[in-house]
């Protein structure tokens, strides 16, 4: 069952939810928690799903100030739920990362080990990995190169670059 919650929105940009409920809410109806959060009308910006005992994190923008304050509260809000062996943070279409983004990678890393759980970052691009080896934290996590949805924490070890 997948339920879904959504932050209180601005009064400009509701008119998308007013008359008939979004066709997919009934189609999500299922098993996977999640939120989504949107900083417009038309462009979701992360979306956290519950599979099994995996937690996976969609980023759909760049790592920024304002993703992380969103994102944050969310995981921090569905990790407290328990139950999760890992956190796969899926990168693909997430263009860039600033100096907050990383923070946040960091403070997650060490949180999740702490709890004894292992945090995967997914498919980074160009852009991010740079990144990463410029700030000399590659070896700190543990990339993914390729993502299988399916895959379990010994899976993704085995596709983890690091």
């Amino acid at each position: 069952m997948l339920v879904m919650f959504l932050k209180e929105r601005p009064p400009e940009t509701r008119r998308e939810f007013q008359g008939n409920p979004s066709p997919r809410l009934s189609e999500w109806a299922g098993e996977i928690r999640n939120f989504s959060h949107s900083r417009s009308p038309t462009m979701e910006t992360f979306r956290i799903e519950r599979r099994g005992g995996a937690l996976w994190a969609r980023v759909f923008s760049g790592l920024d100030e304002a993703l992380v304050r969103d994102m944050g509260s969310s995981l921090r809000e569905t990790l407290a739920d328990g139950g999760f062996q890992f956190v796969v943070l899926d990168l693909t279409h997430s263009p860039s990362i600033n100096s907050a983004g990383f923070g946040f990678l960091v403070k997650l890393q060490t949180a999740l080990t702490t709890r004894g759980m292992r945090l995967f970052l997914g498919n980074p691009g160009p852009a991010i990995l740079e990144e990463l080896e410029i700030r000399d934290l590659s070896a700190f996590f543990a990339v993914l190169d390729q993502l299988d949805e399916d895959a379990d924490e010994a899976e993704l070890e085995l596709y983890a670059s690091s």
